[in-house]
């Protein structure tokens, strides 16, 4: 199983909307699960510009700067889908948008010895794949 997180980064929340449409279309055709994308908050950077230095101080100009995210994400039961996800990912392109990709692979643990038991009712399990020890609840 392998869980998506992407970021989008834009100064128009248009573009924003269009990509997402996007990525919502391209999940449903890859059958994964995807939340709602969540709307972070934006960020303002404000700019004073003086019209004239040598003359008139009083004479600005402000400028702004607005920057919008958004978080998406979405997840793939199946490993071939999620490669076919991020190739298709990769080619695509966003114009204006900044796209910060996150994954995580969630990987079942197959316990292969059993060590002992606990009074609490925990087993007391070796994953050799991490070679950890981790106690289990029933």
């Amino acid at each position: 199983m392998i869980h998506f997180q992407l970021r989008l980064k834009s100064f128009d929340m248009f573009l924003i909307h269009t990509a997402l449409q996007y990525l919502s279309e391209l999940t449903q055709l890859l059958e994964a699960v995807s939340s709602s994308p969540v709307i972070l908050p934006q960020k303002y950077q404000k700019l004073t510009v003086l019209r004239s230095p040598h003359i008139d101080k009083k004479a600005r100009d402000q400028f702004q700067k607005r920057t919008c995210k958004v978080l998406f994400e979405c997840t793939f039961q199946e490993s071939q889908k999620a490669h076919v996800f991020f190739e298709l990912l990769k080619n695509s392109q966003f114009p204006g948008i900044q796209v910060e990709i996150h994954w995580k692979t969630l990987v079942k643990f197959i316990y292969s010895q059993l060590k002992s038991w606990h009074p609490c009712g925990a087993i007391e399990v070796i994953d050799q794949f991490h070679q950890k020890q981790y106690l289990v609840f029933q």
